[in-house]
């Protein structure tokens, strides 16, 4: 079981739940668009996507709350 599985299916069943951080009328979805990449063949369309563009942008979010040395808890491809 994934450390996070349970903050992870809430997010991706009710994203309306983490609004309530961007502001009193705004919603997330005004602010960025996501796809959760948890298959194989997810993450080999998204490699044929980037393949076809000549820059993007990486950013890894590492976490430590519930491991000591942490680990890659998020990786963002914009």
């Amino acid at each position: 079981m994934h450390p996070y599985e349970a903050e992870i299916k809430s997010l991706i069943e009710n994203p309306e739940s983490f609004e309530d951080s961007y502001g009193d009328h705004q919603k997330m979805s005004e602010f960025f668009s996501y796809v959760w990449i948890e298959t194989e063949t997810q993450l080999k369309d998204l490699a044929h996507t980037l393949s076809k563009h000549k820059v993007f942008a990486v950013d890894t979010e590492q976490h430590s709350l519930r491991s000591f040395l942490g680990f890659t808890a998020l990786i963002q491809v914009n």
